[in-house]
């Protein structure tokens, strides 16, 4: 009997520091309250200390989903980045008093975030393509807020969107018809051994036909070349755009013959 798995394995290019999806600070911009995939507060010199006070203050993580520990709130005023409130994590809030966190730099009850020059993520919309690590999942919409030395000096502002969407990611089972439906069952079944496994890794292009290379042969000429076919005979794949550029999620593909 013959019997092919199509097994997905989603591999990200982009390393994963978290793996598990990590809540944002907060950032207030005029009438806006946003979630901010990024923390500023983390690009001090001085977070080892910063991290040591909040912890004595109660800031200890509780949760997979806030590594840090905490959740600052940032305000843009005037042009200017402030930190104006931090709570520990989502699951036990607890409000850190700024002035024993900083001492010396809170003014009027804020401080001012003159240490960094940085671009920060702010995610508006809906979730177009969920990502369970860090700050990688898309959103409809996306601002990149450039701030050099605690100014803010540009906004852009980024609508995402699927240029294709087969639906392979979200069912995995669509791959494995297509595969299965496209291999010659004729030529592969006297050769058919116990075992043997095809690993493919496929990678999203402009062009919307993917770039598929095989990253571990079955040792079989023949079911390689056989599996490599089925593969390249996919003319579409999931191609997203993320701040106008190709969003470079790779898939690894293991396809397993078996008796």
């Amino acid at each position: 009997m013959k019997r092919l798995f199509v097994i997905l394995v989603l591999f990200s290019t982009i390393p994963r520091v978290h793996a598990t999806a990590q809540a944002g600070d907060v950032l207030i911009w005029g009438k806006d309250t946003s979630w901010l995939f990024s923390n500023p507060l983390e690009l001090r010199r001085d977070i080892d200390s910063i991290r040591e006070r909040l912890e004595e203050m109660g800031a200890m993580w509780t949760s997979t989903a806030c590594w840090r520990g905490y959740i600052a709130t940032w305000e843009i005023i005037d042009n200017e980045l402030y930190l104006v409130n931090i709570e520990s994590d989502l699951s036990d809030t607890i409000e850190i008093n700024l002035e024993k966190l900083l001492p010396g730099e809170v003014i009027n009850g804020r401080v001012r975030a003159s240490w960094i020059t940085d671009t920060l993520i702010v995610p508006r919309g809906e979730c177009i393509f969920y990502v369970h690590s860090g700050y990688q999942s898309v959103y409809e919409k996306e601002s990149e807020i450039i701030v050099q030395e605690g100014n803010v000096v540009k906004r852009v502002d980024w609508n995402n969107y699927w240029a294709c969407r087969p639906g392979y990611w979200e069912n995995p089972e669509l791959l494995k018809d297509f595969i299965y439906g496209h291999i010659d069952w004729g030529k592969v079944a006297a050769n058919t051994p116990e075992r043997a496994r095809v690993v493919f890794c496929i990678i999203p292009s402009e062009e919307i036909k993917p770039v598929v290379k095989i990253i571990r042969s079955s040792g079989s000429t023949i079911f390689d070349e056989e599996a490599m076919k089925a593969v390249q005979m996919l003319e579409e794949w999931e191609t997203l755009y993320q701040r106008g550029k190709l969003f470079r999620q790779s898939w690894v593909v293991p396809v397993i013959f078996k008796r």
